[in-house]
């Protein structure tokens, strides 16, 4: 399965089951590595529940088997055990989330790196699940080598990957659940269901209204290192719009008393070190959102400036205040429109 990539912030209470009342139905469980909700009102009495439960079921199975790096016999699997190849053809989803996933990775100053995946392997935060431990200075620089976004071209033409560097690692773990979640967004659309909730692993997309017909409400909770994920710092309302949080906090190791979080910094292959404690990013398609929330936690206050190339992204970042032993909040006034007051 596709590894949960990013600690997620965002706080939802769901039971790992199926619910059908009054049209309001939750569908819930566990897949790539993390949890998933559904909630959506079927009005639509030509698709009956386990219709939609089964087409989600196959949009499940069908990431999984392009993109999961835990499955030996995956599509992104197939093609990093390959050496040097040109014009090897694949799929459109492999295609559209790659491109996606490159273009972001230009964007961002390589921020947002799909070819990293080597050295979060070094580090000991990959599929084998090594010895968490900080590697020496001359292997980090020989693994930073195979993690160039420009040694991964695709050919538009005939939907076709070239890879220049036999030891590049593909991991699309960062931006493959918000895929998902705007594909089951298309589903719902096309079998005109327009009131629902999806969730998988904290990223998040929203249409219409809840079952109380007001916005979905969704808490960032309070980072904490204790995973304590009770106390919302803030409340936001949305319709017709993604979210995605990335945090540091409960996926690390120390060592000499220094902290080393999951997230690194693609151009010197360590971990960040800016203080950011969370990213939250809202856009209108999930995809983006994921994206840009691994992104910002590298990018830090930076981040706040994506506005000045998109004015449909809103930007929360969380940030560790040591004069005060506080989290500050900073958000741009994209983001400051969704937030709930009390």
């Amino acid at each position: 399965m596709i590894a949960l990539a990013k600690s997620f912030l965002l706080t939802l209470f769901f039971l790992l089951s199926c619910s059908h009342v009054n049209n309001h139905n939750t569908f819930s469980g566990n897949i790539f590595g993390t949890f998933y909700q559904i909630k959506y009102e079927n009005n639509n009495s030509s698709i009956d529940n386990l219709k939609i439960e089964a087409l989600i079921n196959r949009i499940f199975d069908k990431i999984d088997n392009s993109m999961s790096l835990y499955k030996k016999d995956s599509e992104i699997n197939k093609i990093n055990n390959l050496d040097i190849i040109k014009n090897y053809q694949i799929s459109d989803d492999l295609y559209y989330v790659l491109s996606k996933a490159l273009n972001y990775c230009k964007s961002t100053g390589n921020a947002f790196n799909p070819t990293i995946d080597s050295v979060i392997e070094l580090w000991g935060f990959g599929v084998n699940l090594g010895n968490k431990n900080v590697p020496d200075s001359l292997s980090i620089v020989e693994f930073l080598e195979h993690a160039r976004c420009n040694k991964i071209r695709l050919n538009k033409e005939n939907q076709s990957l070239t890879k220049l560097d036999k030891d590049i690692n593909l991991n699309l773990n960062a931006i493959a659940k918000g895929y998902t979640v705007d594909l089951i967004h298309e589903m719902f659309k096309k079998n005109k269901i327009d009131n629902y909730m999806i969730n998988i692993g904290g990223e998040i997309r929203t249409s219409g209204v809840n079952f109380n017909n007001k916005k979905w409400k969704i808490d960032i909770a309070y980072p904490d290192t204790l995973n304590n994920y009770n106390q919302s710092i803030l409340s936001l309302g949305l319709s017709n719009h993604s979210i995605a949080t990335s945090g540091n906090y409960n996926n690390y190791f120390i060592e000499n008393e220094k902290m080393y979080s999951h997230i690194f910094k693609p151009d010197t292959g360590y971990p960040i070190s800016n203080n950011v404690i969370s990213a939250t990013i809202i856009s209108k398609n999930c995809i983006d959102a994921d994206a840009l929330a691994t992104a910002s936690m590298v990018l830090g206050t930076s981040a706040l400036n994506l506005v000045n190339y998109n004015d449909s992204i809103g930007v929360c970042l969380i940030m560790y205040d040591y004069n005060s032993n506080t989290p500050r909040i900073h958000f741009n006034e994209y983001f400051e429109e969704f937030i709930i007051l009390d």
